[in-house]
């Protein structure tokens, strides 16, 4: 019996009062239409206990006892799993601290929706998110060795505000229907020095413990030192051990951030003067105060200035992006003294940073292949410095810009070149014929393998043949899928779904090559989470809790999705 049947046996309504059938006609004991569940079931057990069915009476005490003569509904085993279960999401998602089950708020607030259910200590909850952890790690170990496609990597250092150093590191895969699939793979405490030595060997714990060591296709990091020589060592080592070729690839985001960076590393009055300016705003209640009556009068949009970094992508352009908002309010300050010709190298500077802007915004995206895009990117920046050169604009800046971006776009030049040609609308773009025997190598090294596979899969079954999908092979894929016309498609991973049959070895190598991220936004984006779970007021947290916490927050919003 349900409890909307049980309740209609019991009561009935008069006078837009809930009255209780068992009761005497003149009792004067009646209820709201709204009174809830639990109020009309204690009246029945404390009025006329005699009176209910017994079958029905059982029932209602299998869910029911009271406390301080109050009805408490009793929680089943699988309800105090679901409340505690819910517990734990609640912090992992919204990262708060394993301390707020033992607050007081929160423990009336559940008191107030089940005051049969023992609310667990931080202890506790701490070891069921562990467990959490343990399980959905070794989901995530399955989903990743199940996928027969490559993965990348993205690895980036972080210290907490606890003085904790860790290696984060992001997965990145296409998945058997062709779709982009990433997110945290671990977060590990990295030791000091870190020198390429102690980062390698970090990394191949977790590739070692994810067994994924013959599937990884790429590893992408800043351009530091200790990470570029952290690939190389990664490369020398997963060939002679597994045979597996991959590519180490400098973030292409922190490429473009450097030569902004090199561009203004010498002497640039204007720039200096700028910070100076943002910096006293900053600094001043007053002026800013001053700044927002004068937005408002003015008609213009309040910002509060940001002082460049130079390890922040785009921050300079974004200095002078908001400045330049405000123009016509910093110019009625009488505080601020900016001449009409620095007006004009700001807005040039504007002009020409905002391209750089852009191809980050395209480079670091993460629900689309952006390894494709890089080459184009590049090419069109390095065009556009050319052209800037040519009319003697800011050379002492814009020439070593160009300079520090040909340097290393020469480094990465080959997989650029690779993934742009499994790029259909733009397979064809400027790729000389040195290039594409470098293409056709891995086309033939992949063909083999391929076969190799064919071949054992049908050694015993000729039966399996499909003459449908055999006659959609094409013979000579490579040479074909070269001459076709370019085509211009919003989705390159649904194209190479659709011609998946037609360009069986050409569509593998897409899969493996590009899952591969063009910047390592991603891995940085773990550490803006992880900024989260470490604050001020929470900076004890061990590296273990850290590490348990930003994945499982991670993995959360990826199923989120």
């Amino acid at each position: 019996m349900n409890k909307a049947s049980f309740i209609k046996k019991y009561f009935k309504i008069c006078d837009d009062k809930c009255v209780c059938l068992l009761c005497p006609i003149n009792c004067e004991t009646k209820y709201a239409i709204s009174t809830n569940f639990k109020t009309l079931t204690a009246h029945l057990l404390n009025n006329h206990k005699a009176n209910i069915n017994i079958e029905e009476y059982n029932e209602i005490c299998k869910i029911s006892k009271y406390k301080n003569n109050s009805l408490i509904v009793e929680c089943t085993k699988d309800q105090e799993k679901e409340y505690t279960n819910n517990i734990a999401n609640l912090i992992i998602q919204n990262m708060l601290p394993f301390n707020i089950v033992e607050s007081k708020s929160f423990r009336t607030l559940l008191s107030g929706i089940n005051k049969s259910y023992t609310v667990p200590n931080r202890k506790t909850i701490k070891n069921y998110i562990e467990n959490i952890w343990l399980n959905e790690r070794d989901k995530k170990k399955k989903e990743l060795n199940d996928n027969v496609s490559k993965i990348a990597l993205t690895i980036d250092l972080w210290t907490s505000l606890n003085n904790i150093s860790f290696l984060g590191i992001s997965y990145h895969y296409i998945d058997n229907n062709w779709s982009l699939r990433y997110g945290v793979l671990d977060i590990l405490e990295l030791n000091y020095p870190h020198t390429a030595e102690n980062i390698n060997l970090c990394l191949m714990k977790c590739i070692n413990e994810y067994k994924i060591d013959n599937k990884i296709i790429a590893v992408v990091s800043d351009n530091a030192a200790n990470m570029i020589n952290n690939g190389t060592l990664l490369k020398v080592k997963l060939l002679n051990e597994y045979n597996n070729i991959i590519y180490p690839i400098g973030c292409s985001c922190h490429i473009i951030n450097l030569c902004i960076n090199e561009g203004f590393k010498i002497k640039n009055n204007e720039i200096d003067k700028l910070r100076l300016i943002v910096i006293k705003l900053r600094s001043s209640p007053l002026l800013l105060d001053k700044i927002k009556k004068l937005v408002e009068e003015n008609e213009e949009n309040y910002y509060c200035p940001k002082i460049d970094n130079v390890t922040r992508w785009n921050s300079t352009y974004t200095m002078i992006k908001d400045i330049l908002k405000m123009k016509k309010t910093l110019n009625d300050l009488q505080e601020i003294d900016i001449t009409e010709i620095e007006w004009k190298i700001y807005e040039s500077y504007h002009k020409i940073l905002k391209q750089f802007n852009n191809a980050v915004l395209i480079l670091e995206g993460s629900e689309y292949p952006t390894i494709s895009l890089t080459y184009t990117v590049i090419e069109i920046l390095k065009q556009y410095l050319n052209q800037q050169i040519k009319k003697d604009s800011f050379k002492d800046v814009l020439i070593p810009m160009l300079d520090k971006l040909n340097k290393y776009y020469n480094d990465y030049k080959e997989i650029y070149k690779i993934t742009s040609f499994l790029d259909p609308s733009q397979k064809t773009v400027n790729i000389q014929k040195n290039e594409i025997s470098i293409i056709k190598k891995i086309y033939m090294r992949y063909k083999k393998e391929i076969i190799v596979i064919n071949k054992n899969s049908d050694n015993d079954d000729s039966s399996n043949e499909n003459i449908f999908t055999k006659n959609t092979i094409s013979k000579n894929e490579f040479n074909d899928y070269k001459k076709k016309n370019i085509e211009e498609t919003d989705n390159i991973l649904e194209w190479w779904k659709i011609y998946e049959t037609k360009y069986p070895t050409l569509s593998k190598i897409a899969r493996d090559f590009l899952c591969v991220p063009a910047s390592s936004a991603p891995v940085e984006r773990i550490f803006s989470s992880s900024g989260n779970i470490v604050t001020a007021k929470r900076n004890r947290l061990d590296e273990e809790s850290i590490r348990i916490l930003t994945a499982l927050n991670s993995w959360q919003k990826e199923e989120l999705k």
